[in-house]
């Protein structure tokens, strides 16, 4: 009987060191739920829709035909996709960020928070966002932060201190257009 209560210790510390060297609760909520996060029962995509260009957003959650189960990341639909990986200064996506594309012409932007784990992103989380033809820039944003860290010249020269500019960068779609690696993480623009 000894040796069955110091086998379960061993399993139970192997367990915990496991998380520890992961060092994330979305590791937790992946091992135990088989999904990062907690989704609704629907099995939708939650999108979210501003078309006021004050600080008050106005988001709607709605299942969207233009948008896919993340098991058809790959089928473009008749408006344009934006895709790419998520970053966040820190061990883990903090819950509820969202990912923005803003018309640069002004009006309303298409939000996802439909963050999912993907080992082709870059940082191991992607997205995408279906939007009309038209040109974007293109953010990430944690809730209850005003900062927005936009898809950048910084990003793409590679995040180092010798990157001198913050400038953001318009992202073009086309109907049934994918544009893959836009990528917002400048979170260090001043």
């Amino acid at each position: 009987m000894k040796g069955k209560g110091q086998t379960v210790v061993i399993v139970i510390l192997a367990v915990v060191l496991l998380l520890c060297i992961c060092g994330s609760a979305v590791t937790i909520g992946i091992l135990l739920f088989g999904k990062e996060t907690e989704d609704s029962d629907d099995g939708g995509d939650s999108v979210e829709s501003t078309v006021d260009d004050s600080d008050e957003d106005t988001n709607l959650d709605t299942d969207s035909d233009s948008q896919t189960d993340d098991d058809d990341q790959t089928s473009v639909p008749q408006n344009g996709r934006i895709s790419g990986s998520v970053s966040y200064p820190s061990e883990a996506i903090p819950d509820g960020m969202k990912i923005c594309a803003e018309p640069n012409n002004g009006g309303g932007e298409t939000c996802t928070t439909d963050i999912f784990l993907d080992a082709q992103a870059q940082f191991g989380y992607g997205y995408y966002i279906d939007v009309p033809d038209g040109s974007y820039y293109v953010y990430a944003q944690v809730p209850g932060d005003t900062y927005k860290a936009y898809y950048t010249e910084f990003v793409t020269c590679g995040l180092e201190a010798s990157c001198p500019s913050h400038s953001k960068i318009v992202v073009t779609v086309s109907s049934g257009q994918n544009v893959e690696n836009i990528d917002p993480g400048d979170w260090y623009a001043q």
